[in-house]
């Protein structure tokens, strides 16, 4: 599963799969930020993808992406990206959440 992004929002999204016992096979994409490297001891195994081309072959063997990213603009042009080199969008909800009529 590759996630989208490589900040707070992408942090807290990596915590949800953790909790769904979903994140050993995890990828991050930042393309923005080309030196970019977690500091979390945690974080440094995971790999981050930094280009469309590798993104490509990526998605050939795991299609699946979450957007890691909050701003909506950025969201929307992002998820473009990844669907045109062959990704596809996913959900994932937490665990901890509480959906309910009010």
């Amino acid at each position: 599963m590759l996630i989208v992004g490589t900040g707070g929002h992408a942090l807290d999204t990596f915590d949800v799969l953790m909790q769904l016992n979903m994140h050993q096979n995890v990828v991050f994409f930042n393309n923005v930020e080309p030196n970019f490297v977690f500091e979390s001891n945690s974080l440094k195994n995971y790999r981050i993808i930094r280009d469309t081309n590798t993104l490509k072959a990526y998605f050939n063997a795991d299609p699946r992406f979450v957007l890691g990213i909050g701003n909506p603009k950025n969201r929307k042009i992002l998820c473009e990206l990844m669907i045109s080199c062959g990704g596809t969008p996913h959900t994932i909800v937490s665990p901890k959440a509480s959906v309910g009529k009010l």
